[in-house]
């Protein structure tokens, strides 16, 4: 694996254990169904389409405003 790979996977990592974190806090301080409608915005924000894309798009040399959504 390249260092450029080996770099965006330790990234990846990073993310997802804040992301982990981040729900954990809101299950443990919010109501079901307000946690339900948290969970999926850290989702939408942390993953393939937020900050996960915007990452990836760093690393290919894109501009960051152009999410890969493959």
């Amino acid at each position: 694996m390249k260092e450029k790979d080996q770099t965006f996977e330790e990234i990846l990592r990073i993310v997802n254990q804040a992301r982990c974190k981040i729900l954990l806090f809101g299950e443990s301080s919010l109501s079901r169904d307000q946690f339900h409608a948290f969970r999926k915005l850290v989702l939408d924000e942390f993953g393939r389409y937020g900050i996960e894309g915007r990452i990836k798009s760093l690393f290919m040399g894109r501009n960051s405003d152009q999410v890969s959504r493959e």
